[in-house]
């Protein structure tokens, strides 16, 4: 019997990153709801790249870290693609 391989909390990360830029960005003044969509899919995936470092929390909470540590997070988000 083979193995299955342990399932990631992150293997479908894509709406929940998502669902935090969309709240986030939502938030921003002078927001509209005809450009909302357009940023989402802009920015989740660096969302998605802290969540994934531990730079933020399970609320989807951005932690205090460097601007280094962030474009590290980054980086590696790229790699994994």
């Amino acid at each position: 019997m083979t193995a299955r391989p342990t399932p990631n909390r992150y293997d479908n990360i894509e709406p929940y990153a998502r669902a935090i830029c969309e709240r986030e960005l939502a938030g921003l003044p002078d927001m509209t709801t005809a450009a909302l969509p357009a940023l989402v899919d802009r920015f989740w995936p660096v969302i998605a790249a802290e969540l994934i470092a531990g730079l933020r929390n399970d609320d989807g909470e951005r932690l205090p870290h460097s601007a280094a540590r962030g474009l590290e997070a980054w980086e590696d988000w790229l790699d994994s693609q």
